[in-house]
């Protein structure tokens, strides 16, 4: 095997490389993801191509191991259910991916209790049948595993002397009615990202507008001083997209948008303050100055 191989995650969502296209499907997103320690990540990733084991396109997780010693994965699942994939497992099948050049190697095999101890990455011609009780990865090396739309996920292993865990959930942001289902768990909690998707996901035409919810939900995020839910209300207010026109909740949240925006729209604000008067003005421009946010408790 040559040493000059690279070692990736479907390069971060093969999307960088590969053309967008429906062949290779939508984006992969994670959310309510936790990975302990810090130096090992976790991304959404996305399979082009798995055979053997499973016959599918679809997300992936990538984990890339970023510690200075060598992590070893012992147990992999995924479930429909948030509790389930946390359970020691027998048998989960896996893949790992290795770029040559410009060619990409799939190593397919199955996380097994009877298995051996396998070192990463798997030798060639790894066709599905190879059992690993644990995966030995180096540092620097990623490995990309299966993960259905709309499902939780978890992995186990050590890091050096670490426990090393990982887990999360896998949507699909192309499908709006997925997309808040799994959005509202970590909404509900708090997560000013979460809550901003929502309220985007919200306001589309379809099936799943709803502008109550809508600005419900870009309220709290924006309260917490997430800047994309600050710019979409203040859109909406002057616009009347999602809610009623309201020019003086517009003004403040330009007020709020335009110390951290760029100059494009500065515009937008004064064009929300000619609806006003100068004491409007005045009153919106110091709410604004003496606005604090406040995240919410997880």
């Amino acid at each position: 095997m040559k040493k000059n191989l690279v070692l990736t995650a479907i390069i971060m969502s093969l999307a960088a490389s590969l053309p967008a296209s429906a062949e290779h499907g939508p984006p992969a997103q994670i959310i309510n993801d936790k990975a302990s320690p810090a130096c090992v990540s976790v991304k959404a990733s996305y399979l082009p191509l798995m055979t053997g084991i499973v016959n599918a396109k679809g997300a992936a997780i990538a984990l890339t191991n970023n510690c200075e010693d060598a992590i070893t994965v012992h147990a992999f699942a995924t479930s429909k259910s948030q509790e389930a994939p946390k359970t020691e497992i027998a048998k989960s099948a896996a893949q790992l991916v290795v770029i040559e050049g410009d060619v990409a190697r799939y190593s397919l095999f199955r996380f097994n209790k009877d298995g051996a101890e396998c070192a990463f990455p798997l030798p060639a011609g790894a066709d599905g049948k190879t059992k690993c009780r644990n995966l030995v990865i180096p540092p620097r090396g990623t490995l990309s595993l299966h993960v259905p739309w709309g499902s939780f996920y978890s992995l186990q292993g050590k890091a050096g002397d670490e426990d090393m865990s990982a887990e999360g959930a896998m949507i699909n942001p192309r499908n709006p009615a997925q997309a808040i289902n799994w959005y509202l768990a970590a909404a509900e909690k708090g997560d000013a990202q979460a809550q901003y998707q929502l309220g985007f996901l919200y306001g589309m035409p379809g099936e799943t507008q709803d502008a109550q919810a809508a600005m419900k939900w870009l309220e709290r995020a924006a309260a917490q001083g997430n800047m994309n839910a600050t710019t979409k209300l203040a859109f909406a207010y002057q616009e009347g997209l999602i809610a009623m026109p309201d020019p003086k909740r517009a003004y403040f949240w330009w007020c709020r948008v335009a110390p951290h925006a760029w100059d494009g729209l500065y515009h937008m604000r004064e064009a929300a303050g000619r609806r006003l008067t100068d004491a409007q003005k005045a009153e919106q421009e110091q709410a604004a100055a003496a606005f604090k946010p406040v995240p919410e408790a997880h």
